[in-house]
């Protein structure tokens, strides 16, 4: 008897509700170490390009600035919650980002020459739809984000080779991993 108590006392502390209702379309939220409570990660305007060039297929994604407002301590437990803006399906990607003085950017090329070949470093994901009627959906990374800019972004379902692009209205949602 004790045994199944002491069970339903774990079960019962590990329960977490949400509200999606607060959780307006075109949104990216960040649970951190299994808390209550959700952290938006702030939109950032970007610049998706793409297209056949002489030399192989380009794509690169920029955003201005290189400064990145939310932060988080290597080793830290992440869960994203992504609201979509619409019914079509869930392309989403997590790639990690290249700063320089003003900019971040995440670059892919591939070429005729393979050994030319530029490709973007992003993490495999499990996605979970959590609330149907307004898209919303549980996002668990594969594998701890390293020590660098990582963006949150959706695929261009016209690009087709890049994963990532300027998806909701030409935002990215971005985060920082520190030591």
């Amino acid at each position: 008897m004790k045994i199944i108590l002491i069970a339903l006392l774990f079960s019962v502390g590990t329960t977490f509700t949400i509200d999606f209702s607060t959780m307006p379309e075109k949104s990216v939220y960040v649970r951190v170490n299994d808390a209550d409570d959700l952290i938006a990660l702030p939109a950032e305007k970007c610049l998706f390009t793409a297209g056949n060039g002489v030399s192989g297929y380009n794509s690169k994604l920029r955003i201005k600035g290189a400064e990145t407002v939310t932060k988080f301590k290597k080793g830290t437990n992440l869960s994203f919650y992504v609201r979509k803006w619409s019914r079509a399906g869930f392309s989403f990607s997590c790639v990690k980002m290249n700063v320089d003085e003003d900019k971040k950017v995440a670059e892919s090329h591939e070429g005729i020459s393979s050994d030319k070949n530029i490709t973007v470093e992003s993490i495999p994901f499990v996605a979970r739809e959590v609330d149907k009627a307004k898209g919303i959906f549980t996002v668990v990374l594969n594998k701890a984000p390293e020590v660098g800019v990582w963006c949150m972004s959706f695929y261009n379902e016209q690009g087709g080779k890049f994963p990532m692009g300027g998806g909701y209205g030409n935002q990215a949602f971005c985060f920082e991993i520190v030591e």
